[in-house]
C-alpha cells in the first residue's frame, strides 16, 4: 500500500529532577538530571526509476536504445534520540574579600550525551543493476557491495511491477532498512565567582572572572549501504568520530560598566588623578556614568546594568553591543 503522513507520528518523554541543600548559611549543593527520549517516524512515497537498456531480457520496446519505467514505492523513515544531562556543584556567597564585597561563587560538572538511532528504507544499486543492467535476467557477478543473496528475477513492465507489487522475494531481494548511529557527549567544569571589584566616583565596578575545562566527542556511523554507497538514487556518507577539548580563562565586567569602558579612552584626567579621586577624574566618570545609564534605558537594559553580561539573552547581548557603540563616541 501507498500511504504519506500528513502529521508525521511523534512520542515524546521526559523526567526532569532537580535538588538543592544548604551546607552552610552561604553555600549550597546543588544537582539536576534531565532525561529526554524522542521517537519520530515519517511514511513517505519514492519514486523507482531503473533504465532498462534494450539487451534486458525483459525489455519490451522494440527499437528503442532503452525505457524508463515509473515505479512508486514506500520510502520511510525513523528516528529514535535520547538525550541525557547531569549537572552537579557547589556555590556560596562571601560578603567581604580584600579585593571587594558582595562576591558569589559557582562550582560546578556537567555530563550530557545524545544518542541517536536512525533508520530508512533503501534500494540496493548493485542488486538493481544485476537484475537491468545484463543481457541476463539477474547477474550475480554484478553484486558487489552487498552480502550474498539468492538472484529472483524481475519482469520490469508487467502490470504488478509498475504498480510495485512486488513479490515478496522480489522485494527482499531488491529493497533493505539501513540503520545508522550518532552519539554526542559533552563534559564540562567550571569555576566562576561575580562580585564587587573596586569603587569609582561613579560607583562601584563590578566583575566576574572564572575557568573552563570542556570535552566534546562525536561518532557519526552512518550504515554500510550508505558508507559503501550502495544507496540507489541516494548518496553515500563515511563515518565522522573525533573529539575536542577546550581550556578557557575569563574575566568579565557587568554590563553598565562594558558600556562605560567603550568610553574610558576619551577621558582626560591622568593615571594619577584617577587613583587620587581629583575633581576632574569624579566630574568625567559621573558624566560617563550618567550618559551609559541613558543608553542602557534607551535599550531597556537599565534594571539589568549590574548583571554580567553573558548572562544576557542572545538579543540582550547584541543590544549592549549597540549601546557600547553608541556610548564609544560620547565626547567628554
Amino acid at each position: 500500500s501507498r500511504r504519506i503522513s500528513v502529521f508525521n507520528p511523534l512520542e515524546l518523554t521526559t523526567l526532569f529532577a532537580s535538588g538543592s541543600y544548604d551546607l552552610t548559611p552561604k553555600s549550597e549543593l546543588y544537582g539536576e538530571v534531565l532525561r529526554n527520549q524522542r521517537k519520530s517516524e515519517q511514511q513517505d512515497v519514492g519514486q523507482l526509476l531503473p533504465t532498462i537498456p534494450d539487451y534486458n531480457p525483459g525489455f519490451a520496446f522494440p527499437g528503442a536504445p532503452y525505457a524508463i519505467p515509473v515505479i512508486a514505492v514506500n520510502s520511510d523513515r525513523a528516528q529514535t534520540v535520547d538525550f541525557s544531562r547531569f549537572q552537579g556543584g557547589i556555590k556560596g556567597k562571601i560578603d567581604s574579600l580584600p579585593w571587594g564585597k558582595n562576591w558569589n561563587w559557582d562550582v560546578f560538572g556537567q555530563y550530557s550525551k545524545s544518542s541517536g538511532d536512525y533508520e530508512n528504507d533503501f534500494i540496493y544499486r548493485d542488486r538493481l543493476d544485476a537484475v537491468t543492467q545484463s543481457d541476463i535476467p539477474c547477474d550475480q557477478s554484478l553484486i558487489t557491495q552487498s552480502k550474498p543473496v539468492q538472484c529472483v528475477n524481475f519482469n520490469w513492465f508487467s502490470k504488478a511491477t509498475l504498480e510495485g507489487n512486488f513479490t515478496p522475494e522480489q522485494r527482499a531481494f531488491l529493497f533493505g532498512r539501513a540503520k545508522g548511529h550518532t552519539s554526542y557527549e559533552q563534559t564540562t567544569f567550571e569555576a566562576s565567582a561575580n562580585g564587587d571589584l573596586l569603587k569609582l566616583p561613579a560607583g562601584m565596578v563590578g566583575a566576574a572572572i572564572g575557568v573552563s575545562w570542556r570535552r566534546d566527542k562525536i561518532d557519526d556511523n552512518p550504515s554500510d549501504p550508505e558508507k559503501n554507497g550502495n544507496f540507489w538514487g541516494g548518496s553515500s556518507a563515511g563515518r565522522t568520530q573525533g573529539e575536542d577539548t577546550v581550556k578557557e580563562v575569563f574575566g568579565e565586567l557587568s554590563v553598565l560598566d562594558n558600556v562605560k569602558l567603550a568610553c574610558h579612552v576619551r577621558v582626560t584626567y591622568s593615571m594619577l588623578g584617577g587613583v587620587l579621586l581629583s575633581a576632574a577624574s569624579r566630574g568625567q566618570e559621573r558624566a560617563i556614568t550618567e550618559r551609559a545609564m541613558e543608553l542602557l534605558r534607551l535599550f531597556d537594559l537599565h534594571e539589568r546594568a549590574h548583571e554580567q553580561g553573558r548572562n544576557l539573552p542572545y538579543g540582550a547581548q547584541r543590544s549592549e553591543e549597540h549601546t557600547s557603540e553608541l556610548q564609544s563616541q560620547f565626547r567628554i
